[in-house]
């Protein structure tokens, strides 16, 4: 069953929320979520039994807070890359005349007709610039430490750009072209500088360059440093006469409100064996970025991501899944320890990672072993066979 979406989600307004919620319920009935599911049940342990109890040789039983009536032959992880919300609020904050809300608890009528300080220059910064625009506030500063590609929220385009290597080729140079001559249009002074789209995840968002382009938004590079009675002070970087350079000087954005966007922490792994994840081989240096090395049968899903592009929520989560099932189904396909390091150590550093760099470990995994060709099409497509037809 595929969810069918009659437009496109971008999080900005609640009345979104009920038709997102209609597909999750359909979703829930199709695959009779509701006996498989436990609520409110907090994993505080996942380990593996003494391999001389293990039913099967060469596969791995596991319990779930050490209760051996209920043993699992896998595990997935799912826990994703964020978690509680960082409130690193800045010195001072008692000293503020104004509200401060973290960027998770926004309420963007509450900012109707106010100034409106974001600290944070990221994905949820962007978002809250977009949110207190939308609901009517006056002037919008964000202040970003670290400058962060903004690319349109085109499919057609954002498809295209995960399609590339995340080793900087001609091409790459192209789609920064093409961003810069035509998102950026009317918003030069934002366009970033000191990084490219490769370096780290863009944001996309088809607003914001629009909000600074008509002045009702602006950016500014710098570190907020405390509160003041008025707003926020900071140590900003301004181009010096040349702009060719930046210098830093302490500057004062008076605001009614400030939003914190200081982004969220990563939700913790300490439930799984510290031994699971030797040297050099923790998170995200895994075995196609979501194996555990030490074993097989444990699953990372998007827990161990940092960094790239067109590779959160889509269809490797699936092709991930369904490999992991024909690993439990055909023993003769599992990868062995030596050769989960050995390609962790190939690839090297696995920290930004584009959709073609996943697409491609996972089509040379399988022709790296005849065996393990005729599991592809169930791996990419979920389509069976008469071999996989049992599982």
């Amino acid at each position: 069953m595929a969810v069918s979406w009659d437009e496109t989600y971008n999080g900005a307004e609640d009345g979104e929320r009920p038709w997102v919620f209609d597909e999750i319920r359909k979703v829930w009935a199709e695959y009779d979520l509701e006996r498989r599911t436990r609520f409110n049940t907090p994993v505080l342990s996942v380990t593996r039994m003494h391999p001389e109890l293990t039913a099967t040789p060469g596969s791995t039983r596991w319990l779930v807070n050490g209760v051996e009536d209920e043993i699992f032959d896998a595990v997935i992880v799912a826990v994703g890359t964020c978690g509680s919300p960082r409130r690193e609020i800045l010195p001072h904050a008692d000293q503020f005349a104004g509200t401060v809300v973290h960027s998770s608890e926004l309420d963007g009528e509450a900012l109707r007709g106010k100034n409106v300080v974001v600290v944070g220059g990221g994905s949820s910064g962007i978002e809250a610039v977009e949110t207190a625009v939308s609901h009517g506030a006056g002037d919008v500063h964000i202040v970003s430490r670290e400058d962060r590609w903004i690319i349109p929220r085109n499919i057609v385009f954002d498809t295209l750009i995960s399609l590339q290597r995340s080793t900087r080729g001609p091409i790459s140079y192209l789609f920064e072209l093409v961003v810069a001559i035509g998102h950026y249009r009317g918003a030069k002074d934002v366009l970033p500088l000191k990084r490219t789209i490769f370096d780290s995840t863009p944001v996309v968002n088809n607003t914001f360059i629009k909000s600074v382009r008509h002045g009702r938004a602006r950016l500014v590079r710098g570190k907020a440093a405390a509160f003041t009675e008025r707003g926020v002070l900071l140590d900003a970087e301004v181009p010096d006469v040349s702009e060719e350079h930046f210098v830093s000087c302490r500057q004062e954005i008076a605001a009614d409100a400030a939003v914190i966007a200081a982004g969220y922490s990563r939700p913790s792994l300490q439930f799984l064996q510290t031994d699971l994840f030797p040297k050099k081989y923790t998170c995200p240096n895994l075995f196609l970025l979501t194996f555990c090395t030490e074993d097989w049968s444990l699953l990372l899903t998007n827990a161990s991501y940092v960094d790239g592009i067109g590779t959160v929520g889509h269809f490797h989560i699936g092709i991930y899944t369904r490999l992991l099932l024909a690993f439990l189904r055909d023993p003769s396909i599992r990868p062995t320890r030596g050769e989960m390091k050995a390609w962790v150590n190939h690839a090297g550093g696995l920290d930004f990672i584009t959709y073609m760099d996943m697409m491609s470990w996972l089509v040379r995994f399988h022709l790296t072993e005849t065996r393990r060709l005729r599991w592809i099409l169930f791996t990419f497509t979920g389509w069976s066979c008469s071999r996989v037809s049992t599982i």
